[in-house]
């Protein structure tokens, strides 16, 4: 069974009366109510499922979309699994060239097995960094695809997120600065459910700012951190480009450059595309709805890349990851002291396993199970 335990299923009509009486007279009899997630606590203590897979569960309950259904059915059939799998599969054969350099320090044989763990931990912290930073904290499933839109004050961002979205959430007016708080709302494109996210503009050195739009910057900045894609808002009349350049730069993981106010005669797409280096731009007017159901398009596809390309886990596994990559770099750090050297090492690697089991649940404490199967409901 799913649970690896001798079960009874009994069906019975769906009166609520008569299903009162059953459930009485099953614990009169010395049953009890399923706790939340015990089903699926069971599996994973009999070892049908690991720690992941049973996370991944719940995560797929919990999916608002088809994209999220997808990366948590990837983690359920194992893929999370597969992937710490290999970490700890090359993390032992570190350890045991650490263990063989020891034995053999005294001869030429020890510095090249030496040399070999090096190689190996140097190639293990950078994938693990790298699993770190591209790993998408989707398995919540509720989140959603998170995108902002950026831009210079009064570039028209709020007029296309307001677009976008289909309703007047973000003030729109022709002062530059309106927008202050955060304003945030959902839509769902090709199954993907994101979440639209406008901030304050963008204002050059030289303007003036008030307590309020500093605030308000700080805000969007945060924003920024935390998007998953974001859409550069850009007037296209090529209005103030070093300020729209510098921004750029500062701007992580995907960006689509939307060209706005096509409908206004001094506007040119093609130019400010140069000026960026970008030719898929999407050109865009957020007056007439010229170009959004391309922008809509461009989006979702990047927004499906994005979610399915990275490895989706929860804040629990992605902490673990982080520590096994900060262990990996510990050891190298031993590996080059002279003071420490393999036998620090070999610890340093036995925590970073230690750390990567964690997310399969080779070695859980029983509160972080408690933690874990607590976020279920009842049964499951």
């Amino acid at each position: 069974s799913y649970t690896g335990d001798d079960l009874v299923e009994l069906h019975i009509p769906g009166s609520l009366p008569l299903v009162q009486a059953a459930l009485e007279a099953w614990l009169s009899a010395g049953a009890r109510p399923a706790r939340a997630g015990e089903f699926t606590r069971r599996a994973f203590l009999a070892g049908k499922i690991d720690l992941s897979q049973a996370e991944a569960v719940c995560a797929l309950i919990r999916a608002s979309d088809e994209a999220s259904r997808r990366r948590t059915a990837a983690v359920l059939s194992g893929g999370l699994s597969r992937r710490i799998g290999e970490f700890l599969d090359r993390l032992r054969s570190t350890q045991a060239l650490l263990v063989a350099s020891v034995d053999f320090s005294d001869q030429e044989l020890g510095d090249e097995t030496l040399a070999r763990a090096r190689e190996s931990l140097e190639g293990a912290s950078r994938d693990l960094d790298s699993l770190v930073a591209t790993a998408s904290e989707e398995l919540a499933g509720d989140r959603g695809i998170r995108v902002l839109f950026a831009g210079r004050a009064n570039a028209g961002k709020s007029a296309l997120f307001n677009r976008l979205l289909g309703e007047e959430r973000a003030i729109v007016t022709d002062v530059p600065g309106t927008t202050r708080d955060l304003i945030e709302g959902d839509i769902e494109i090709d199954g993907v459910r994101l979440v639209l996210v406008d901030g304050a503009g963008e204002r050059g050195p030289g303007e003036r700012r008030s307590g309020a739009d500093r605030a308000a910057e700080a805000r969007a900045e945060s924003a920024r951190e935390s998007a998953d894609l974001v859409i550069h808002v850009v007037d296209g009349t090529g209005q103030d480009l070093d300020l729209d350049r510098d921004l750029r730069e500062r701007l992580q993981g995907p960006v689509i450059l939307a060209i706005n106010k096509t409908d206004l005669p001094a506007c040119d797409p093609e130019r400010v595309a140069r000026e960026f280096g970008t030719p898929d731009a999407v050109a865009v007017s957020a007056r007439t709805d010229a170009g959004a159901d391309v922008l809509r398009r461009r989006l979702a596809a990047l927004a499906l890349v994005s979610g399915d390309a990275a490895l989706a886990v929860n804040a629990r596994q992605k902490d673990a990851l982080a520590r096994a990559a900060s262990s990996c770099r510990e050891a190298l750090h031993a590996l080059s002291s002279l003071e420490h050297g393999p036998e620090f090492a070999s610890v340093d690697v036995q925590d970073a396993m230690g750390a990567l089991g964690e997310i399969v649940g080779d070695v859980t404490p029983d509160e972080v199970l408690d933690l874990v199967f607590g976020q279920f409901c009842v049964g499951k």
